[in-house]
């Protein structure tokens, strides 16, 4: 697992209350924010079994405090009343009504594929659909005027949802004969490809199931196109790499969207080489 600790904040990461201490140039601070619910996680951690600690602020049911928060030069120097915090409050300090919203602690994101929200966001959705015409359709009007060659890549078909009737690539031949086309699954345990993608791929009629994975077949034995588990990365390593700006556009998505929802931090975890951290394909 990589870390990766984001240098730049969006609005809603404001509400990391980290309690720090410090010493500032002066006694007024920059920024009090004023009517918010706030938990501030300053309570002892819960036993084994997941009951919060006597002190945390939990009787049955959570209760926020309704206290104001003093911020200077990036740092909070005081957590406690209105009448408390009359001495940080200056003739240049900036009062921002929270108009009751809640305050926590800046959310780390414990397990996070960042480079899959990217790459989501640029393949054709397919969440949803329960027929091959759905998917037809869906494909059709995203890439029916691809150039011959081009890969098309989709994903989103829920392979738990079609356990029982997997698709199969006779109609992704008919749709795109020149073109590869692989479809990722909603779950990441399975992959639909046409006959250009098991080309790319070099799997063959002959080819045997991966250590942990299975090449589906249909009952005559011939291969249907779907690649289930470990067999599934046969067909993502077909498909060829992203130039370095491409990586680094996909990861700039996932990480974008973690500071839109409040994130502070997040714990990358990586799928192969195909996708490298974020301090490798360059920093912001």
């Amino acid at each position: 697992m990589n870390k990766i600790s984001f240098r730049a904040m969006g609005p809603a990461a404001l509400c990391a209350l980290i309690l720090l201490s410090c010493s500032p140039s002066s006694q007024y601070a920059d920024l009090i924010l004023t009517g918010g619910h706030v938990y501030s996680m300053a309570w002892s951690d819960p036993d084994a079994d997941g009951t919060p600690a006597a002190d945390a602020p939990y009787d049955g049911s959570w209760h926020a405090a309704d206290v104001d928060i003093a911020i200077k030069e990036g740092q909070i120097v005081a957590i406690g009343s209105e009448t408390e915090l009359q001495s940080h409050r200056g003739p240049d300090t900036q009062v921002e009504d929270l108009n009751g919203a809640f305050v926590l602690p800046g959310l780390i994101e414990s397990h996070g594929h960042l480079h899959e929200l990217g790459e989501k966001a640029e393949e054709i959705n397919l969440i949803g659909v329960t027929t091959e015409d759905e998917i037809a359709e869906r494909l059709l009007a995203a890439a029916s005027d691809r150039p011959a060659g081009e890969w098309i890549l989709g994903s989103g078909w829920d392979e738990g949802e079609w356990a029982n009737n997997l698709p199969t690539k006779d109609f992704l031949n008919t749709l795109f004969p020149e073109n590869p086309v692989m479809l990722n699954g909603l779950r990441g345990f399975g992959a639909l490809g046409n006959d250009l993608t098991l080309a790319a791929a070099g799997v063959t009629e002959e080819s045997e199931d991966p250590v942990g994975g299975t090449l589906v077949r249909d009952a005559n034995g011939a291969l249907t196109g779907v690649l289930l588990n470990n067999a599934r990365d046969i067909l993502l390593a077909a498909v060829p790499q992203k130039s370095l700006d491409h990586r680094v556009r996909i990861l700039d998505y996932g990480i974008d969207l973690l500071l839109e929802s409040g994130y502070v931090n997040t714990h990358h975890d990586l799928v192969g080489a195909r996708q490298q951290p974020r301090g490798q394909v360059g920093g912001r």
